[in-house]
């Protein structure tokens, strides 16, 4: 990452070439500016992306929901509201692969069908996603690089 100093322009975060420009207007307190900065980027992108990946596996499987909601959880994933009308995503996906945010989005959407983890739910996510117990997998092994 590269920290550059200028009072006067705004705090932000730029991803150029692959590499995280932190821009801000002092160095006071700058590593905690900077997470901040940071999680308010990846909640943004996340926004834009979640969202887009909810309605594409929405498409693929049939099961709709009404709204996304981006969080920053610190224990989950995701969930689904109790009322089955929406859906919350944790922002940190984004730092996922794609199959791995895949099938997030799609274990919440089958509980939209199925409010358990019985057998008839976990058929439902291998009927959409065959390979799912990989990507649980691949959860277990990163999960603590990615929050």
């Amino acid at each position: 990452m590269v920290i550059k100093k200028n009072k006067k322009l705004e705090n932000r975060l730029q991803l150029i070439n692959g590499e995280f420009v932190a821009i801000i207007k002092s160095f006071k307190n700058s590593n905690r500016l900077i997470k901040k900065i940071y999680e308010n980027w990846l909640s943004d992108k996340a926004q834009i992306i979640l969202k887009e990946k909810v309605e594409e596996c929405s498409q693929k499987t049939g099961l709709g929901i009404e709204k996304v909601n981006i969080k920053n959880l610190r224990k989950r994933w995701g969930s689904v509201t109790k009322d089955k009308n929406s859906i919350n995503l944790n922002a940190n996906l984004l730092k996922a692969p794609d199959d791995v945010i895949d099938y997030i989005i799609i274990h919440e959407l089958c509980h939209v069908k199925i409010n358990d983890h019985s057998h008839h739910y976990w058929d439902l996510v291998r009927k959409y996603m065959p390979s799912y117990q990989e990507k649980i997998d691949w959860l277990n092994t990163n999960t603590s690089i990615l929050v």
